[in-house]
């Protein structure tokens, strides 16, 4: 069970990098002509990367107690 939960922790990781960091490349795409908008796109980043991290954050805490948002090998931790 540990297993199975290591590996969709890394997949809800993995699937977080690139989430944030499509939405990065929305957001200074859109907004690359006005430079007011530049600080909403800041403003949207921070926003949007809180509510992914702690979401998976939360979720490595509840099934590892660790609080970080890359879990080692549990397997590879006793060799």
């Amino acid at each position: 069970m540990k297993v199975f939960l290591f590996r969709l922790s890394r997949v809800l990781s993995v699937v977080t990098v690139l989430l944030l960091l499509s939405f990065f490349h929305m957001i200074y795409d859109g907004f690359d002509n006005r430079e007011n908008w530049k600080w909403y796109g800041i403003f949207y980043i921070i926003i949007f990367s809180y509510f992914i991290f702690v979401p998976i954050l939360t979720y490595n805490w509840m099934s590892f107690g660790k609080f970080t948002f890359w879990i080692k090998n549990p397997n590879k931790e006793n060799e």
